[in-house]
């Protein structure tokens, strides 16, 4: 139940916020220590970077990270709902039933009206992870041998590449690097990212890290796409991804109306786009690959440790984000010196070459795959949005009654996930993007390795069909890239339209 308005909400310092008792609280002290009894709405929970809330309740998240399984890097996910996150990673655990998660209870979470109500017990929820169950039978869902090999190859690659790239100073050697760091963030440090890749949580940290390597950070990676974009894929408010090249180009359908959104500072402000728009099927791909550069360059979110306003400032502001910001200083310099001071100095590369030939094949790797997997025709850019009336159970994403008796606006969460998500190809596509290429696969269950979704995925189009949950799947990868250049120019010719008919 995550925080549909939370930018609108000024957020404020921890440190030096000046809170009010508007809530019932009993045994409270600052920094995480004692919350006995403490309740908290969404928009309060801001303010306690060391507090989460899961199924309406608030746990310590600073002490529980101490013993967690799966490291301490659950952290970032500091004054923050992670409902829909825990249950994605856990999908067969209750949290209620877990004497460890329960030592850690502190108090109430009181959802606003606004909150998204998933459901991860539906019917189909059920029948899907009996599927996965059923289809992996007692082998691992952790990476296998077939993937470290890929793994060693990708950083042997990575490796060759940078010395040729450093010591020639050949173009050739930058663009080749680039499509290696690609490889790292699709194959490697995605996994890692994720827990797919082993039980141990320093082997997934020790994969995750390489995200740094290439010119990203492993924290503000966390932050947007494994907080925010996996646990409301599509939604054009709560997933960063919805908006996150606008006013250049757009994701979201604006049939009906351009929505304001806010910054951080609480102020409202209009959505506006270029003329471009209307024909940006035929600039998206290298407007996206500038995705790199920006990333590699933007200094401003490695201090703030945020990739964008989606993301609350409060969110990012606490002891544990404050600790990771000059090792993320540190590792984007290292980056920097790999890549642009040493193949100019000693190679006497060219300067703009050197400023950007690595990252800018990297964004076109990388963007062009994600964007894929969830703009495509028929994408749903409000996935919680309800249909009206009688017939709600198939035009929407909730029922009027299920089995599980749950509020008539439920929504299942994993009928959206399948739903507002593609996948292409099969094993030679999976080997070239890491299995990204089974996005259906990896939204449904993210802890699952990537290597395994080639096995699963006929099981899960079955379950599918049973249910009659629409699986988006094209025979190839330019199938679905065609069917993104439509989506794209229908989404854009809308948004020109719109703009033009607010402006008059």
């Amino acid at each position: 139940m995550p925080i549909t308005k939370r930018r609108n909400a000024t957020p404020t310092s921890p440190k030096r916020s000046n809170r009010k008792k508007s809530t019932t609280t009993m045994n409270k002290k600052n920094n995480g220590k004692e919350f006995h009894g403490l309740v908290l709405t969404s928009a309060q929970l801001l303010e306690y970077p060391d507090l989460v809330a899961v199924d309406g309740y608030l746990y310590d998240l600073k002490g529980f990270a101490k013993v967690h399984p799966g490291g301490g890097q659950i952290r970032a996910a500091g004054a923050y709902d992670a409902t829909a996150l825990y249950h994605s990673m856990h999908p067969f655990s209750d949290p209620s039933k877990s004497k460890l998660f329960q030592k850690y209870k502190v108090g109430v979470h009181i959802p606003s009206e606004d909150d998204p109500k998933y459901n991860f017990n539906s019917a189909f929820a059920q029948d899907l992870k009996k599927t996965i169950r059923d289809a992996m039978g007692k082998d691992s869902w952790y990476a296998p041998f077939g993937f470290m090999l890929r793994t060693f190859y990708i950083i042997a690659a990575v490796l060759f590449f940078e010395y040729m790239w450093i010591t020639t100073g050949n173009i050739w050697y930058g663009a080749a690097l680039g499509f290696y760091h690609a490889q790292i963030g699709l194959c490697i440090q995605h996994d890692g990212s994720h827990g797919a890749i082993s039980k141990n949580s320093i082997v997934n940290s020790s994969f995750a890290w390489l995200v740094d390597w290439i010119g990203a950070s492993r924290w503000i990676w966390m932050e947007q796409h494994v907080l925010w974009h996996h646990p409301h894929t599509n939604h054009q408010l709560l997933d960063p991804d919805a908006q996150s090249a606008e006013p250049a180009i757009v994701f979201k359908d604006y049939t009906k109306e351009i929505p304001s959104s806010s910054n951080n500072n609480g102020k409202e402000k209009k959505e506006t786009v270029t003329p471009l728009v209307a024909a940006q099927e035929w600039i998206t791909h290298f407007i996206l690959a500038m995705y790199g550069p920006s990333v590699v360059y933007n200094f401003k979110y490695l201090y703030t440790m945020r990739h964008n306003d989606y993301v609350p400032e409060t969110v990012a502001s606490g002891d544990f984000m404050a600790k990771q910001r000059p090792i993320t200083m540190a590792w984007r310099l290292f980056y920097l010196f790999r890549t642009v001071f040493l193949p100019y100095y000693i190679a006497g590369a060219n300067i703009f070459a050197s400023l950007f030939i690595v990252n800018f094949v990297v964004g076109i790797c990388l963007t062009w795959v994600f964007v894929l997997s969830h703009n495509f025709e028929g994408s749903d850019r409000d996935p919680l949005k309800l249909a009206e009336g009688e017939n709600n159970t198939s035009a929407g994403y909730g029922s009027k009654t299920n089995d599980n008796n749950n509020d008539a606006n439920d929504i299942c969460w994993y009928k959206m996930q399948v739903e507002t998500s593609s996948s292409y190809g099969g094993n030679v596509a999976m080997f070239a993007t890491g299995g990204l290429n089974f996005q259906i696969e990896h939204h449904v269950f993210p802890r699952l390795s990537s290597w395994h979704y080639p096995r699963v995925s006929g099981a899960v189009k079955k379950c599918c069909e049973r249910h009659g949950v629409k699986y988006n799947y094209f025979p190839y990868i330019w199938d679905n890239t065609l069917s993104t250049l439509r989506y794209m120019r229908k989404v854009g010719v809308l948004a020109v339209m719109q703009h033009a008919r607010e402006e008059f």
